[in-house]
């Protein structure tokens, strides 16, 4: 054969691409790619539902996770990985725009095999607020998946509007052995119950294995609060969140709240988002004393989003003060009742994110904090515009002073401050504070070796800004010498710390 004729035979030849493989190697390289990759849909510490985003033929989309990604680039690599049931243990559901189809889902249901299901339910991105159809399109993938219930380890939805999801002991009925983790997450709260409309009857949802509950709060009324006695809640319970209960609703009493969170013994957070809870109803200390036992303190630590403070403040009360580890503060309003405000629950932590409002800051960072039974040690304040120099001022000075001279001051015993994506004060205002507080520090130090009495204030021993602005060199001197530790984005110092003064 001379060399045209074989030039010609290479020009004819096909090409063997990855199409092209047989079924047993392509399994073996989609083993290997399962193991490498995440799953497809988690939810964080805020609950927050993640994607694991791959890339994909279907240039419309970028959302196609492992294993729909690999699945849809032909009929060979579908038919290969469908025989591989451990691909199909996690499964990602969209609705909205481009939704799954239901026969994909009876495919996803079938390969599985009998595995425990990871279940993600998600709304496709859209600007649209508005969805007629989308209700319709939960009921239509609940209906395919409550025959399997037994399987659901997760169970993770995230839709529009909170009337489409659906609600344990009414909609979500049967035995979910393993489940444990149901969060049914949505964006707008369209969900508006009526002292005219009867209760739907609720029925067993056995949740034996639970740890993880994010409910709305019309929901988590009817299928647990209300029907308690018939229905409590799920024994090991560890993290709940509810989410939202508008006041045009029938008034949701809080000691009834109360009074269906204590008797969940193992609860280990708990988030309360946006609840308008009755605070004024007059059985309330009769039927929480029927379930407190002698001596009950709880404990459990706390999370406040959207809250009114005369919501928070009675949930303190009526649990008779509780001292908290860590409470947590998210957009939440100063109280509405004169004269005067109402104190706070005490914690030893206190973490206050995205308050816009001065006064706001300063009220949920001073009440109840350094009483006579808890002083808290430390604070965190993220993405607070209220964080202004005039705030820090007012925490550099001392409160008032007692007739017998000795100065009162706000956050005493707080000696941990760490402060993240808050712009409104520059790095000189940080170090007034912290240096009036070192004095008044060093100050009560010399009166208590008299053995007098002293002010009763300690210094910042640990301090930690990140995206707060630049720190100035004199400042950054000066910190460094008299601060046990300070980090400032990447820069690390003090004198407790090894690490040199940094350029």
């Amino acid at each position: 054969m001379d060399s045209k004729d074989q030039a010609n035979d290479n020009v004819h030849e096909p090409n063997t691409t990855a199409k092209d493989l047989p079924a047993d190697v392509l399994v073996g390289i989609f083993r290997d790619v399962a193991h490498t990759a995440q799953r497809p849909g988690y939810l964080d510490r805020t609950n927050t539902l993640r994607l694991n985003p791959w890339s994909s033929h279907d240039t419309t989309s970028c959302e196609h996770p492992f294993p729909e990604c690999l699945a849809s680039v032909s009929p060979l690599w579908r038919d290969a990985m469908s025989s591989i049931s451990m691909f199909w243990t996690h499964i990602v559901i969209w609705i909205g725009r481009n939704p799954t189809p239901p026969s994909r889902i009876r495919e996803y249901l079938e390969w599985s095999r009998g595995r425990l299901l990871d279940i993600h339910i998600v709304r496709r991105f859209d600007l649209t607020l508005d969805d007629a159809t989308e209700k319709a399109q939960v009921d239509a993938i609940m209906a395919l998946l409550l025959p399997h219930m037994g399987r659901w380890r997760v169970l993770g939805m995230k839709v529009l509007h909170s009337r489409s999801l659906p609600c344990p002991r009414v909609d979500l009925v049967g035995y979910a052995d393993n489940l444990i983790r149901l969060n049914l997450d949505f964006l707008l709260d369209n969900l508006i119950t009526s002292p005219d409309i009867d209760s739907p009857a609720v029925y067993e949802f056995y949740t034996p294995k639970l740890r993880d509950l994010s409910i709305c709060g019309v929901h988590f009324r009817h299928a647990y609060v209300q029907n308690y006695e018939q229905s409590p809640m799920p024994p090991e319970l560890l993290s709940l969140t509810i989410t939202s209960y508008d006041e045009r609703n029938v008034p949701f009493p809080l000691h009834e709240l109360l009074a269906c969170l204590v008797r969940t013994h193992n609860l280990r957070e708990v988030e309360l988002d946006g609840l308008s809870l009755d605070c004024y109803s007059d059985d309330s200390e009769g039927l929480l004393s029927t379930v407190l036992p002698d001596g009950f303190r709880w404990r459990t630590p706390m999370s406040f989003v959207n809250m009114s403070a005369d919501v928070i403040a009675e949930f303190g009360s009526l649990l008779d003060g509780p001292t908290l580890g860590y409470l947590c503060y998210t957009r939440c309003t100063l109280p509405t009742r004169p004269p005067s405000p109402p104190e706070l629950p005490e914690a030893f932590s206190v973490t206050l994110t995205d308050i816009a409002s001065p006064g706001a800051l300063l009220y949920y960072l001073t009440t109840g904090l350094d009483t006579s039974s808890v002083a808290c040690c430390q604070a965190e304040i993220v993405r607070c515009d209220g964080l202004l120099p005039a705030v820090l001022r007012r925490l550099a000075v001392p409160m008032r002073t007692r007739a017998d001279g000795t100065a009162e001051w706000l956050c005493a015993e707080v000696e941990h401050f760490i402060i993240t994506e808050c712009t409104k004060f520059r790095s000189t205002d940080l170090r007034a504070f912290v240096e009036a507080r070192w004095h008044a520090a060093s100050a009560a130090a010399h009166a208590l070796d008299w053995d007098t009495e002293h002010p009763g204030i300690v210094a910042v021993s640990n301090l930690y800004v990140r995206d707060c602005g630049e720190l100035a060199p004199e400042d950054r001197e000066w910190l460094n010498e008299h601060v046990s530790i300070v980090c400032w984005d990447g820069w690390r110092g003090g004198y407790g710390d090894v690490a040199p003064l940094g350029p």
